[in-house]
């Protein structure tokens, strides 16, 4: 449905939608949803091969004034472009402004930050410093990332854009220690205060190395799993 109605909507710079360019009256998107049959206007009936000719005449009309519009405004946005170009350098950091917007109101407005990897024109590989995964997006995306390298660690921040958080502190414990499986821990996050702490199961947390120092804060060390007690050794 969503897509029915962008292939309805009129471009503001050809006047026309995508699916008049493509079908002509032939089709009409909005009959049956938005108007009803008694409002639509339809064309008075003609011999088949007479309308086929004549939507045909038509289509090409109109995907030639639809392509010598696009290509009058691309030479306008050039001529009006900045003679300085921007480039953001292999090995830099930038942000990506999203295609829908914030996630929620503890997201910033845009991604990242990402690491540039390389670059071919307006097309732009960067790498995600959390999952190492590789992507392009076009130069109009993106903004330079800048901070303090002594301050600031990119790879933190980009962790918030996989709803991944660092954990600061546990602060208690509720459950038996012989009952794993009912056993939770109260969570400090880091860069967040004491209203969003947040109850974690035990499976959650067995491999991070603050609740390992918890253990040890309540004399249950023995409690670590054994692989991470051979490694703090």
């Amino acid at each position: 449905m969503v897509q029915r109605i962008i292939n309805a909507q009129y471009s503001e710079r050809t006047k026309i939608s995508p699916a008049d360019l493509l079908f002509g009256r032939a089709l009409n998107l909005d009959r049956g949803i938005f108007l009803s049959q008694a409002e639509q206007d339809l064309p008075e009936p003609m011999p088949l091969g007479q309308a086929m000719s004549r939507t045909l005449r038509l289509q090409s009309a109109l995907i030639d004034l639809h392509l010598k519009i696009l290509k009058e405004g691309d030479q306008a946005h050039m001529l009006n472009a900045p003679a300085e170009r921007t480039e953001f350098a292999v090995g830099s950091y930038v942000l990506l402004e999203p295609v829908m917007g914030a996630k929620d109101r503890l997201h910033t407005r845009r991604l990242g930050p990402y690491r540039v990897l390389s670059f071919s024109g307006n097309t732009y590989t960067l790498e995600h410093l959390v999952n190492g995964k590789s992507f392009r997006v076009n130069i109009k995306r993106l903004v330079q990332f800048h901070f303090d390298a002594n301050k600031v660690n990119p790879a933190k921040i980009a962790a918030h854009d996989l709803d991944e958080f660092e954990v600061e502190q546990i602060l208690l414990h509720r459950g038996r220690f012989t009952n794993k499986r009912e056993l939770q821990f109260k969570v400090r996050w880091a860069g967040y205060d004491e209203s969003y702490d947040t109850w974690e199961p035990w499976n959650s947390l067995r491999d991070v190395d603050k609740l390992h120092d918890y253990l040890r804060l309540i004399n249950l060390p023995n409690e670590i799993p054994k692989v991470h007690r051979q490694m703090h050794t």
